[in-house]
């Protein structure tokens, strides 16, 4: 089991496995089994049935993969992400303190109905909208940190800096990807300046 780990590990792209495929914002240090081994032994040491989870998502999971009649998760190495906008931020800041912060929120936005359902499940199930929010200060806090460097390192301006990023990001891990969807909201942001002056 543990050389079938490691080639699911080695198989994926590089920098791929830095986040949950599940969640996208934690570190994975464990696999799911998607289908649950105890109803589905025959499966329990098939590589299509090992994701590699964060345990968190792997416990709030555990071993549920439906909701109701249809599946209640994604299935990162079968499923393909819908490429529309279901996920938005939207960036609130407070020049009194001095502080920024974000509020994510999951949308239809054309998706059909059997896709939408299937993700409307995963994001609520995971209580992703709620992990994103509670993330994303800290990822402010150190994306502004990382442009600051940037420009006093002789670096162009901190919106193409964070927009960069931005793809980066959406590269590795999808357009609608939550690093990718906030840091694009930053580098769009007409108090990105100020922002970096607070620090």
């Amino acid at each position: 089991m543990n050389a079938l780990k490691h080639a699911i590990k080695n198989a994926q792209p590089v920098g791929r496995l830095i986040w949950c495929p599940y969640c996208g914002a934690t570190t994975p240090g464990s696999y799911d089994h998607y289908l649950p081994a105890e109803k589905f032994p025959e499966f329990a040491a098939h590589a299509l049935n090992l994701v590699p989870s964060c345990t968190r998502c792997n416990s709030i999971k555990d071993d549920d993969w439906v909701y109701g009649e249809p599946r209640g998760y994604y299935h990162f190495y079968r499923d393909a992400i819908p490429a529309a906008p279901f996920l938005t931020v939207s960036i609130t800041s407070d020049a009194a303190v001095q502080a920024v912060g974000a509020t994510f929120a999951v949308q239809q936005a054309g998706i059909s109905d059997p896709e939408w359902m299937l993700l409307e499940a995963h994001f609520r199930q995971l209580k992703l909208i709620e992990l994103y929010d509670s993330y994303s200060n800290d990822l402010i806090n150190t994306v502004l940190r990382s442009a600051r460097s940037h420009i006093t390192a002789g670096g162009g301006s901190a919106a193409a800096f964070l927009a960069n990023e931005a793809q980066e990001n959406a590269d590795l891990y999808g357009d609608f990807g939550w690093r990718a969807v906030l840091l694009r909201a930053m580098s769009a942001h007409p108090d990105l300046v100020d922002w970096i002056a607070w620090l």
